[in-house]
Formats: C-alpha cells, sequence, structure tokens
C-alpha cells in the first residue's frame, strides 16, 4: 500500500507557489507577501493546495518534466488502471506496480480559491469590510478578475484594477459594455413594442424598447447611494 499523506517528504516549495493563480496575481499587481498572508489567513496550506499523482515506474509522464509537480517518493505500489477496446468492448485490466509518486496542484483547489482571494481583497483594500460581495476562482482572467459587489438585489461588476489604479470610470465602463453588449439592440427612441403582449421576455432580442428598459434596470446600481460611497473608498 501506498505511504499515508503525512509520511511523504516535505516539499520544496511554498504555498505561494503551490496556489495557481499566484503568477497571475503578480501580474496584476499584488505582492507576494500579499498573496502568502492571504492564504494564511483563509487557513490553507501546501497539504491543502496540492495532490498526489502515481506513475507506473518505467513509465513515461509528463509530471516528470512538469513546472508545478515534484517527485515524494519512489518504489512505492501503486494501484493502477488499463483500459483496452477489444471489437467495439472496452476491456479494463487493474493491477498493482511499482510506481513514483508526485506532488502536484491540488485537483480540487478551485474550491479554496474564493476564500483566499476574498481574504487577499480585504487585507489590501480595508474599506471592502463595508461592503458585501462574492469572489470567484480568477483563473486564467489576470487582468480582467472581477469580484461582485452586491447593490439590493442587484450585482456591481467590479475590475480588481479599479481598486488597484483608484479609478471608478472601469467599473462604469465594465458595466456598459457588458450590458451594452447584452442588450445590443436597445433603442432609446423606440416609443412601442414590437412584439405580441407577454412575449417581450422571449422575444425582446428584437425590441429595443424592451432592451433599452433591461438595460437601464441592469445599469440602476451605479445610480445607488451604495455604490457612490464605494466610488468614494475606492478612489481615496
Amino acid at each position: 500500500m501506498p505511504h499515508r499523506l503525512s509520511t511523504y517528504k516535505k516539499s520544496n516549495h511554498n504555498t505561494l507557489f503551490w496556489f495557481e493563480s499566484s503568477d497571475e496575481l503578480l501580474e496584476l499587481g499584488f505582492t507576494k507577501d500579499e498573496i502568502a498572508l492571504a492564504i494564511e489567513h483563509a487557513k490553507q496550506t501546501v497539504a491543502s493546495l496540492t495532490s498526489f499523482e502515481n506513475v507506473e515506474a518505467g513509465k513515461d509522464s509528463w509530471l516528470a518534466d512538469s513546472d508545478y509537480a515534484e517527485l515524494v517518493a519512489t518504489g512505492e505500489t501503486g494501484y493502477f488502471k488499463e483500459y483496452e477496446i477489444i471489437k467495439g468492448k472496452e476491456f479494463v485490466r487493474e493491477y498493482t506496480a511499482k510506481a513514483n509518486q508526485y506532488r502536484t496542484r491540488g485537483n480540487y483547489q478551485s474550491t479554496k480559491h474564493a476564500s483566499i482571494l476574498k481574504h487577499l481583497l480585504i487585507n489590501k483594500f480595508q474599506y471592502l469590510k463595508k461592503y458585501k460581495f462574492d469572489v470567484y476562482s480568477m483563473r486564467s482572467e489576470g487582468a480582467n478578475w472581477e469580484f461582485y459587489l452586491k447593490v439590493n438585489k442587484e450585482s456591481l461588476y467590479v475590475p480588481v484594477r479599479a481598486l488597484l489604479n483608484k479609478d471608478s470610470k472601469i467599473i462604469v465602463d465594465r458595466m456598459s459594455e457588458y450590458h451594452g453588449w447584452f442588450r445590443s439592440q436597445r433603442d432609446a427612441e423606440q416609443k412601442e413594442h414590437n412584439h405580441e403582449e407577454h412575449e417581450h421576455q422571449r422575444k425582446n432580442g428584437g425590441c429595443g424598447l424592451c432592451q433599452e428598459k433591461f438595460y437601464q434596470k441592469s445599469m440602476k446600481p451605479l445610480k445607488s447611494v451604495i455604490v457612490q460611497r464605494f466610488f468614494e473608498d475606492l478612489e481615496k
């Protein structure tokens, strides 16, 4: 049987290395210390951010050349499955063999991202403690990473670079571009609906009047007292 995880050798790398979004956050403008502190405050460790994979000894694997994998044990016994299609039927061979074991970035690490990222934002921008907002994984978003400020029953889309640059216009532009694209056929000059009664939800794509109303509703958070206070805090 393979060793228990507690018996694997200690990683050569810290949590900053194993956290998937570290490189993107550094490029965005956060520091190594800020990211490491957020990971600590989210109570994440090398163990919680990594997984272990077995590779049959003597067989090639991408893990051997990966920048984000390290060999932790050799000569252990691993359990493997081999699949083969014969005459249209799938056959499975289960067996044990000597294995090399690697530590990698965790298979389910993304479930921890929201907590880490929320701590990161609040640590750097203390005024965020006054507001309710949702944060999700930022995989591959880089400079476009955003969170969602709760404004009554609506959401304000907040690109993080707006906070880093202290520029509320970035948020206004994001809201306008997104909802403008979503309601691209809106027409502020149209006075009458061009669909049957009760069908505007289904056919609003062709009704400029409906689209204009939906657009204005989506932009409503920008006029709220909450957002005006948020902009004041952001630009201090």
